[in-house]
């Protein structure tokens, strides 16, 4: 990976990755090499019921394809893979609850 602020070429023991977020940073001088992904974030906040309801599950859904996209295309400077996919997990989940409490009372 390479750093753009000490204009080198980093080894795999040259780069620290944050726990939280899978952000890569520069060893030698703190640099941030990847960032994390805004839909993927957004998806996942839209995805938890508790949070936004079930209107946040279809823009969830949404955000998180986004971002799964950006993410593959970025080759590696955008983070959040894990965080985008639980967002469309949880947003199809709410449409399917929603959906369910449409049709069960209907029967």
């Amino acid at each position: 990976m390479f750093c753009p602020k000490c204009k080198i070429e980093l080894d795999i023991k040259e780069i620290k990755i944050s726990r939280w977020t899978g952000n890569k940073f520069c060893k030698r001088c703190g640099a941030k090499l990847t960032k994390l992904s805004g839909f993927a974030l957004a998806s996942l906040i839209l995805g938890t019921p508790f949070i936004c309801g079930f209107l946040g599950s279809l823009p969830a859904v949404i955000f998180g394809i986004i971002a799964l996209d950006k993410i593959s295309k970025s080759k590696g400077k955008i983070v959040g893979r894990s965080m985008a996919i639980l967002g469309l997990i949880l947003g199809s989940l709410g449409i399917i609850a929603v959906l369910l409490a449409i049709i069960l009372p209907l029967l």
